[in-house]
């Protein structure tokens, strides 16, 4: 594992309300103007993860976590930062991230569409 994701699990506090995983699955934050940032998931529960960011670069209040190996993607909720350890709180289930990029791309191509048809008149 690479030096900037190490991290050590015990030396954090378990304020969580449900039981968490131990995990090490890499992510990407995935922010409302477009910024992606990568971390690693190094623990899990029925309503958050634990991260360990590549930066201590401070996050937005909500965004998008996309883990691949799971295909999964879900709006989450910054709960804590400190450094490069994050807490996010899931605001919504996690759902099939392919099936999420197939529906987004079909939403930009139909605004593509509308702004050149507006634009040519038709």
């Amino acid at each position: 594992m690479s030096e900037q994701f190490k991290f050590d699990v015990k030396s954090s506090k378990d304020r969580r309300e449900f039981g968490r995983r131990t995990a090490c699955k890499p992510a990407k934050i995935i922010c409302e103007v477009g910024d992606v940032l990568v971390g690693v998931v190094v623990d899990l529960s029925d309503q958050g993860a634990g991260l360990e960011m590549s930066t201590d670069a401070q996050l937005p209040e909500q965004f998008e976590l996309l883990i691949e190996v799971d295909d999964t993607i879900t709006l989450c909720r910054l709960a804590y930062q400190t450094g490069r350890r994050v807490g996010v709180e899931f605001l919504r289930s996690p759902r099939q991230a392919s099936r999420a990029s197939l529906a987004r791309m079909k939403s930009s191509r139909l605004q593509l569409a509308r702004i050149l048809s507006a634009q040519t008149g038709n």
